[in-house]
């Protein structure tokens, strides 16, 4: 979800079925996936205790979860406060979302938030949420709630050359009020 920039500086090369596994595929493209470094090299100023994610966190595990798998995307779904979960509920990917990515932070045994990631995972896909409910807001302040309008603002995002970060769970929370609305014939 965080703009992997090309160079060098932020990218890393993850590769999906680990060398300690398989060294034989080290340089075989469909065996690799440009990431971000995870945290490694966060600026971590001040008391903010966080922890590392993704390809950092994942080191030589192995994981279920594959990107480049359109059906597992599917089952990903987003909450207001930041975190991802599968539906329906999918325990090895969940595994590898909680334990072996830490993509939804650090969290003590009563699931409460303890710190998140060191690019701050949770509080981008928090902010993206904010951002949908500024603009259902808006569109509401306005008398342009409709279907129609959630519907240009998604097929402006998916047009875009560039997409912006978190734009995943901008998605997400747009084409959900954009069925809701349908459906209510809005």
């Amino acid at each position: 979800m965080k703009r992997i920039k090309n160079d060098g500086l932020h990218t890393t090369i993850e590769h999906w079925e680990p060398l300690s596994v398989n060294k034989d595929k080290a340089l075989e493209y469909d065996n690799m996936l440009a990431v971000c470094d995870g945290g490694r090299k966060a600026d971590l100023t001040g008391n903010v205790q966080r922890i590392l994610c993704c390809d950092a966190s994942k080191d030589e595990k192995e994981i279920a979860i594959d990107p480049t798998d359109e059906r597992q995307m599917k089952l990903i779904k987003y909450k207001t406060n930041g975190e991802i979960y599968t539906d329906p509920e999918d325990k090895r990917l969940e595994t590898d979302i909680n334990q072996v990515l830490n993509l939804n932070g650090l969290r003590d045994q009563n699931g409460e938030l303890i710190a998140d990631t060191s690019t701050q995972l949770l509080k981008g896909r928090r902010d993206a949420y904010e951002q949908c409910r500024t603009f259902f807001r808006m569109l509401d302040q306005k008398n342009k709630f409709t279907s129609n309008m959630i519907k240009k603002r998604i097929d402006a995002i998916e047009k875009q050359d560039e997409m912006p970060e978190y734009a995943g769970v901008t998605l997400f929370f747009l084409k959900n009020k954009y069925r809701e609305l349908r459906n209510r014939g809005l």
